[in-house]
């Protein structure tokens, strides 16, 4: 659903008309969602994050796809996931850096700051673990 809501471009900052009241399309699909019945039914949640990234290599179109996994709802705390979910990698790229596992400085993304092998092994050791899909397609060189 999220993603069919992101791709409308209905979760930005764009000012719609509802109902005679100017609002964000965020706020409309936020309010709509929380209005529903349903919203309110289902206890069982999750936190999860997907991150897709495409290009080329060797002559071929590539999609990556990662996707986060948690333990359940009853063995993880209820709603501390999010805050799990968001503190445990800090703490694991904290803790790399206190070792001297991180040898570059200055401002950089992650993954070029962070060896991506222990990172990960450590993220399923506490109980996250990333799933990896990869697409190529196009003529094999």
């Amino acid at each position: 659903l999220m993603g069919a809501l992101m791709d409308a471009d209905l979760l930005s900052a764009a000012r719609v008309q509802v109902a005679g009241s100017e609002i964000t399309s965020f706020d409309a699909c936020r309010d709509l969602l929380w209005a529903a019945p349903s919203s309110k039914e289902n206890p069982v949640w999750a936190y999860g994050l997907v991150v897709e990234v495409t290009g080329s290599r060797a002559g071929r179109q590539v999609a990556c796809t990662y996707r986060s996994e948690h333990p359940p709802q009853d063995a993880w705390g209820g709603p501390s996931a999010y805050f799990k979910n968001v503190g445990i990698p800090l703490s694991i790229a904290a803790q790399m850096i206190a070792r001297g596992q991180v040898d570059c400085a200055g401002v950089v993304p992650p993954e070029v700051a962070l060896p991506t092998t222990p990172f990960f092994a450590d993220l399923a050791r506490r109980g996250i673990v990333v799933h990896e899909e990869i697409v190529e397609t196009g003529t094999v060189p």
